[in-house]
Formats: structure tokens, C-alpha cells, sequence
């Protein structure tokens, strides 16, 4: 049996990404969307039980809540059939937005991922802050990479 999982990234920024910043984020959490329904967009029964737990969950790890998040992306709808048709990266935000009452920003769709980063890094709102992102699975090494960071422990792929 496959077993799922919720990957959490916590990301430091490099220097070289600070370097052209005019907004270095305190922490940008990166998490994947949370179990799927196979073959549909939605999360799973399971899927709703891991999203409902992650406010808690951030609430209770200082590393996550120091400061406590403040903004919160998440992978938007593409056109209806589509590749990107998937509510499940917002399904899994969600109760993260409802607890901290937070909107979801969900402008960036998949492939988006240098203007997610353009925006989270020269925006003073998120300066000090902490952000976090949800996005698909397959996409995560990206964020990660434009951020920065590096990728290698092929944990998100």
C-alpha cells in the first residue's frame, strides 16, 4: 500500500536570494496539497483530516508560528479540464486561512512559480513575516529553487 504524505518545507533564504529581495520573509513554509481523491480534484476524507490538523499544528511549533503566518498562497484553478484543474492545494489552505483569518491568494497557477516568488520577495508585506505555500507536488522543487534554496533530498517529487 502507497502511503501519503504532507511535506513540509521550511526554507531559509539563501544569500543569493536576499541579495535582490526588497522583502526577506522571516520564514516561507512550503507544504504539498494534502491526500487526493484518485483521478479527481478534491482531497480525500483523509486529505480534509491532515488540512483541518495543520493550524493546530502550526500554532504549536514555534519554528512555524514566530512569527505566526500571516499570508497564505496556494496553487489557483486553471481552466476548467484542464492540467491545473484542482482544488486541492486551496482545500488544503483553507482551514490554515479560516484559523488565522487569512485569505488564500490563490492568483498563481501551476507553472507560476517565479512570479509567486517575484511577489513574495519584493513585497514589504511579507518582510519579517511568515508565508505559507501550498502547492502541487510535482511543482515544489520549483518554488524551492526559485527562492533559493537548494533541492535535492526528492522529497517533494
Amino acid at each position: 500500500m502507497q502511503k501519503k504524505y504532507l511535506i513540509l518545507v521550511s526554507l531559509i533564504l539563501s544569500p543569493m536570494a536576499v541579495s535582490t529581495a526588497v522583502a526577506t520573509p522571516k520564514n516561507v513554509i512550503i507544504i504539498r496539497h494534502a491526500d487526493k481523491v484518485p483521478g479527481r480534484m478534491f482531497l480525500s476524507a483523509k486529505g480534509y483530516e491532515r488540512a483541518a490538523a495543520l493550524p493546530y499544528y502550526f500554532l504549536e511549533t514555534p519554528l512555524y508560528n514566530t512569527p505566526p503566518i500571516s499570508s497564505i498562497f496556494a496553487v489557483g484553478l486553471g481552466d476548467l479540464g484542464g492540467p491545473q484543474e484542482s482544488a486541492r492545494p486551496i482545500e488544503t489552505a483553507t482551514p490554515t486561512a479560516v484559523r488565522y483569518k487569512l485569505t488564500i491568494n490563490s492568483n498563481f497557477k501551476q507553472g507560476d512559480h517565479k512570479a509567486l516568488v517575484q511577489e513574495i520577495l519584493t513585497n514589504k508585506k511579507y518582510d519579517g513575516k511568515t508565508v505559507l505555500v501550498c502547492w502541487e507536488h510535482k511543482e515544489i522543487h520549483k518554488v524551492i529553487e526559485a527562492l533559493g534554496g537548494g533541492y535535492g533530498t526528492g522529497l517533494a517529487r
